[in-house]
């Protein structure tokens, strides 16, 4: 469900996007949504995703879930921020703690609420395809699932 270590730049010219979260469902439903837009790189933890990110992976975007098992979210995006400074950030929760909101903000995150609508995910990565990181606003969007 995706290539194992990510591409500068995918040869079709797709962007590159990490998506770590420890839900198959949602990485597989991410993928789904996602695939015909960006290169995907999946990660079924933080750790992984953090593995990912230092063996030298490029990614245009990195999507991640706050919880999961060892690295949690904030830490996964804090380690993407050192390493790839021009890569857009995005935080996923159904419930996140204060202290947690303000750490994704300091890292220049979009949080994004959980259960989540899959067109307004495509339609706030496909906003997020203009501008530098540097002039990105980040701020919490509630994205909700089709009912």
């Amino acid at each position: 469900m995706g290539n194992a270590g990510g591409a500068a730049a995918a040869p079709d010219g797709r962007r590159t996007i990490l998506i770590a979260d420890d839900d198959a469902g949602v990485r597989q439903l991410l993928c789904s949504l996602l695939t015909a837009d960006f290169l995907v790189t999946t990660a079924a933890d933080g750790d992984a995703a953090i593995g990912l990110i230092e063996s030298g992976g490029s990614f245009d975007a990195v999507l991640s879930d706050y919880s999961m098992p060892g690295s949690n979210g904030i830490e996964v995006l804090q380690r993407a921020r050192q390493r790839l400074p021009s890569a857009r950030l995005y935080l996923m929760s159904g419930a996140l703690p204060e202290i947690a909101r303000q750490q994704a903000t300091e890292t220049g995150a979009t949080v994004v609420a959980k259960p989540f609508d899959g067109a307004e995910i495509k339609k706030l990565l496909a906003e997020s395809n203009t501008g530098s990181a540097g002039e990105h606003d980040p701020r919490e969007r509630q994205v909700r699932r089709s009912t």
